[in-house]
């Protein structure tokens, strides 16, 4: 690829929310995961965390450096609370608690999880601490299960259909990675349910942890080649996938 990569950054002149805070989960994320086996470095990820979510929420504002390709149509708002939920789990300090119920936009339906929309994997993230005792967040997990019934096949509250092969359809434009998502969010919801050995209504209509797992399941079994092309939308992968596959780097001209 030869065509020029511009560097862009953020400041308090030019502030981006929604980059400081999407980085700011991302290392409050991977704080936990390192927390054992490399506790110095762990700390340094959630020290980084707790300084981007500070900058992201004291300086706020929509950074337009990265359009026209990825504008953030959906505000900063989600990925502050996404990130202070991630804050939460890593920290348990009170000061990130009070700052989701606050900001109540979390509790907002949607029907989608995507790089620019994270009120959805805020909600089951706050549902696992819900289940795990945590009555704060009792209000979340009413609209995790609601994104959960709005995906599933047979829910009288499904909004989002599929295709005749039984894909997610959520977007004409690049589909595959609302569909990954999605499947995430379900399996782990699905994860939720069995371990408190709890089940899914939509609206009085029943589902077991096992009917979840097993929609997700087929998403990505889909996307891996069980479909009827029998083509695997992931490059590389299987003996049939996509050759000229989303990326600049492979299906853009030359601009100089």
């Amino acid at each position: 690829m030869d065509t020029p990569r511009s560097l862009y950054k953020i400041d308090k002149d030019t502030p981006g929310s929604e980059i400081a805070a999407e980085t700011a989960a991302a290392l409050a994320a991977s704080s936990i995961v390192f927390r054992f086996t490399n506790p110095r470095y762990s700390h340094l990820l959630l020290q980084r965390s707790q300084s981007l979510f500070s900058f992201a929420d004291r300086y706020k504002g929509t950074y337009g450096g990265e359009c026209p390709f990825y504008c953030s149509v959906s505000g900063y708002n989600d990925e502050l609370l996404w990130a202070a939920s991630w804050l939460y789990r890593a920290t348990k300090s009170s000061y990130y608690s009070n700052y989701i119920i606050q900001h109540d936009d979390v509790k907002a339906y949607v029907n989608e999880f995507n790089w620019d929309l994270k009120y959805a994997g805020v909600q089951v993230l706050l549902t696992d601490l819900y289940f795990q005792g945590e009555a704060q967040f009792s209000a979340y997990r009413s609209n995790a299960e609601r994104f959960v019934c709005s995906l599933l096949p047979g829910s009288p509250i499904r909004s989002v259909k599929t295709t005749p092969g039984g894909l997610l359809y959520v977007r004409d434009g690049a589909n595959t990675q609302y569909v990954t998502s999605a499947a995430f969010l379900m399996a782990r919801y699905s994860d939720l349910l069995s371990a408190k050995k709890r089940t899914l209504s939509c609206s009085n209509t029943l589902f077991k942890p096992n009917d979840v797992m097993g929609f997700a399941k087929l998403q990505i079994d889909y996307l891996l080649g069980r479909n009827r092309l029998g083509i695997s939308y992931m490059v590389g992968y299987g003996s049939k996938y996509p050759r000229q596959p989303h990326h600049r780097g492979a299906s853009v001209v030359s601009i100089h």
